[in-house]
């Protein structure tokens, strides 16, 4: 697997913890259980709220993550692609053009 393609996925697993606020496979430690179920192409669930949310924000976070874990990497998005498909998704949530990405911290 081409190590662009790696890192692809990674992001996913990223994106998850980030939608969801979880370790993939929570509860799961033992790594060869969490291999056996990637090989036979299961996924972490998603939660109730970010799977049947119509939050703009989560449609666009739950199909980066289909982009992403593709399970043949011949198929997987490219790091363009999805930083493309964000990027197009900000605009259509904010209806900017070119949209400040901005962290907003509040307490």
């Amino acid at each position: 697997v081409p190590p662009d393609k790696i890192d692809v996925w990674m992001l996913g697993n990223i994106l998850y913890t980030l939608m969801t606020d979880k370790t993939l496979f929570l509860g799961i430690t033992h790594a060869n259980t969490i291999t056996k179920k990637l090989v036979a192409g299961e996924r972490s669930p998603l939660p109730t709220h970010v799977k049947d949310s119509n939050d703009p924000s989560y449609i666009i976070l739950r199909k980066t993550l289909e982009m992403c874990w593709t399970s043949k990497w011949e198929y997987r998005a490219t790091s363009r692609m999805v930083a493309d498909y964000l990027l197009d998704g900000l605009r259509s949530i904010t209806g900017e053009d070119h949209p400040d990405l901005k962290v907003n911290w509040e307490r």
